[in-house]
């Protein structure tokens, strides 16, 4: 192993790792694919009962992987895969490079618990979801996951132990609810607020998943210290048959990120934005089930940001070129050259569930001694 691929590989790691704190340090029951949740409906969603708030903490994230470790490979992939259509392509392994630089030579996944990511019937257990499937799911996590695990990191462990020692708890809050969370509920309007940095309340991590645990809003997922309505991060969404999902960025929003956070690497804040970031989950009042939360990174900002990290004589050029192929959606869209470096993003999906939670009315400045996730 070289030197630079060593390097490389571990600040990949970090930046994968500070993503998933930066959803969650910075997003039950099995899926059913012929099922109605995540699925359009023909009829608006209809608002019902007065306005509810509920609170929730993220106690488990997955990073999908296939048989034998290896990462999903979209001409074979037997199961969906979670994240969203980020370009609005649904790309076979043969038009992907027929399409070239506008498909970015990568094909897509299909979803099987958000069905409307694909084209056709889409069924789990068959080959590229059977022939009738199309999947349009961009997601290039489960690669960069099983390429850090051939130098020795798990990194789907390593989230998994994240979340239970409280070193990763990120609160998501719904308001203007009307109704009672489940299956049959429907409101075409509420309000999302992510707080990725948060801290434990309670010193048993053995208490992490169960329901009515409190916790505390760090002020650094603020815009106001002390305000929980001044979330950096928050969406306009809907509930379709209780599945909860975040509204997608409209046209001219799409050009600007919309999850956004410090990553704190050697000593560093490290910025990364992701755009198009997609978010849903079905909703119950104790629990959120099949979670799935998706977005990209530029490539131009990750390679400078991992860059400074290397050791002094490896060029900057060199990053590049190695995520370059891991570029997966065009960037600026419609570009010819939006797959080419500088330009290009890449995808990142991931599961979650979630569980009901207490959030504290007054908000907390790093982790609090003797709670857990303190050590």
């Amino acid at each position: 192993m070289t030197r630079m691929g060593t390097t490389l590989t571990t600040a990949i790691l970090i930046s994968t790792m500070g993503l998933m704190v930066g959803c969650g340090d910075s997003t039950g029951t099995t899926p059913t694919p012929s099922g109605d949740a995540g699925t359009d409906t023909n009829t608006p969603p209809v608002d019902a009962g007065p306005d509810q708030t509920f609170d929730y903490v993220i106690n488990a994230i997955t990073v999908d992987s296939a048989a034998g470790g290896m990462a999903p490979n979209p001409a074979t992939s037997t199961a969906g895969v979670t994240g969203f259509d980020l370009d609005g392509l649904k790309s076979t392994p043969a038009d992907a490079a027929m399409r070239g630089s506008a498909a970015c030579s990568h094909a897509d996944f299909f979803s099987t618990i958000d069905p409307d990511q694909n084209t056709g019937n889409c069924v789990a257990g068959m080959p590229r979801g059977g022939a009738a499937c199309q999947g349009g799911v961009d997601n290039q996590l489960p690669e960069i996951a099983n390429t850090i695990m051939g130098f020795g990191t798990d990194l789907r462990m390593t989230l998994s132990e994240q979340v239970a020692a409280g070193k990763v708890a990120i609160l998501v809050r719904v308001t203007g609810v009307n109704g009672t969370p489940g299956p049959t509920l429907n409101d075409s309007a509420v309000r999302i607020s992510v707080y990725p940095t948060s801290r434990p309340m309670f010193a048993a991590c053995s208490n992490i998943g169960m329901p009515g645990q409190m916790f505390a809003v760090d002020n650094a997922s603020l815009n106001t210290a002390g305000d929980l309505d001044s979330a950096k991060i928050q969406f306009d969404g809907s509930i379709v048959n209780g599945r909860l999902r975040v509204a997608p960025a409209a046209a001219g929003g799409a050009s600007m990120p919309n999850f956004t956070f410090n990553l704190p690497i050697m000593n560093m804040n490290i910025p990364l934005a992701l755009f198009k970031t997609q978010l849903r989950v079905d909703m119950t009042p104790d629990r959120g089930a099949n979670g799935n939360l998706g977005g990209y990174a530029q490539l131009a900002p990750l390679a400078s940001m991992l860059g400074v990290l290397l050791p002094a004589g490896i060029p900057p050029a060199t990053v590049q070129t190695v995520l370059q192929s891991l570029v997966d959606v065009q960037d600026p869209a419609g570009n010819a050259m939006g797959c080419s470096a500088p330009n290009g993003g890449i995808s990142l999906g991931l599961g979650f569930t979630t569980v009901r939670a207490v959030i504290a009315p007054m908000t907390v400045m790093g982790a609090l001694a003797g709670m857990c996730g303190s050590n």
